[in-house]
Parts: structure tokens; C-alpha cells; sequence
């Protein structure tokens, strides 16, 4: 499936773990299967962890700036955004991501997932 997710109610924080090949048909499918989660809102927080990532198809510079300019569901006033990369072209890309996307401090690239977790926690507080 190239991904799996979890929606923790509790801290209203859904997190989701890629692994394997990430094409846009994989987030395609990922989203569409959000959408008919009824627990899933887009105003949770998202920790998105990219350890598993083997390979990024179809995922070049122009699709990340489309997808930084155009955030759709991953914008959202409030919410929090951590991914966890820790091959260097992918931390890279998500770097780029979020210096195009990120206007309010919202969004955040660790190369370890602790500490995303934990910037996550400590920034929800006061949202």
C-alpha cells in the first residue's frame, strides 16, 4: 500500500508513516482514504514519517513547489505539520517544501521522529 496512518483523538494528531516507493498516485489514494475516515479532520495535527521511504516517483522540484503553493488539506489555521526524513535528498525536498509553503511557522522538517513528536507537543499547547 505504500502507506499506513493513525488519528490519536486524544492529542489531535494523525500520523502517517510511508514506506516503499511514494508516487503522487500513492498520495492520491492516502487522501482519498482520509476523507472517508469520519475520525480524520484536516485541523489535527500531522506528523508525516518518511523514514520508510525507499523512492520518490514522480516527485520533482516542480510537483513540491505545486504542492507548497497549492497546500490544500495540508493548510489548515492552527494545525501543525512534522515530517520526518532522514535520507538527505528527502529532508532536502521537504526543506524546500516547507521554505515555499510555511508562512506561520507551522510547518517543520526533523530527521528524527522524537524530536518531531515532541516540537508537535510542545507547540499544539498554545493553538
Amino acid at each position: 500500500m505504500g502507506y499506513r496512518y493513525a488519528i490519536d483523538l486524544d492529542t489531535q494528531t494523525t500520523t502517517i508513516a510511508f514506506e516503499g516507493t511514494v508516487t503522487p498516485e500513492v498520495i492520491s489514494a492516502l487522501r482519498a482514504e482520509l476523507d472517508e475516515n469520519p475520525d480524520f479532520t484536516p485541523e489535527f495535527h500531522l506528523l508525516i514519517d518518511g523514514r520508510g521511504i525507499s523512492d520518490l516517483k514522480g516527485m520533482g522540484a516542480e510537483v513540491i513547489r505545486s504542492m507548497a503553493r497549492n497546500r490544500g488539506s495540508l493548510r489548515v489555521p492552527g494545525a501543525l505539520r512534522a515530517f520526518v526524513l532522514t535520507r538527505d535528498i528527502y529532508y532536502g525536498l521537504s526543506r524546500i517544501f516547507t521554505a515555499i509553503g510555511d508562512r506561520d511557522g507551522d510547518m517543520a522538517v526533523f530527521r528524527n521522529y522524537d524530536d518531531a513528536l515532541a516540537w508537535i507537543e510542545e507547540n499544539r499547547r498554545g493553538r
